[in-house]
């Protein structure tokens, strides 16, 4: 719940965000190509990096990010940009990226 809540929390009205299922989310973010991508991912991935408190536990919490634009539906899927970010947000434990 606390990803989510950070998640939600860092996106701009008329934003969206919704869990596909486990530990994996989506946001939405209409209008992207208007603003500074990097921006975006960089501010939803320093919103939701952050250490859970569980009793005596401390547990490094972070998401893999990356987008992709879709235009107004002129062009195919296929030949919209994409670009992922060719690494895992830092503290995630080694062996966590590409599961």
């Amino acid at each position: 719940m606390e990803f989510a809540h950070r998640l939600a929390g860092a996106l701009r009205a008329g934003d969206g965000a919704a869990r596909l299922g486990g530990d994996e989310f989506v946001a939405l973010v209409p209008h992207l190509e208007r603003a500074d991508p990097e921006a975006v991912v960089a501010r939803l991935a320093e919103a939701t990096t952050f250490t859970l408190r569980f009793e005596r536990h401390e547990l490094p919490v972070a998401a893999s990010t990356g987008w992709v634009v879709f235009d107004d539906g002129s062009r195919p899927p296929a030949t919209s940009s994409r670009r992922p970010t060719p690494r895992c947000t830092p503290p995630r434990s080694a062996g966590a990226c590409g599961r």
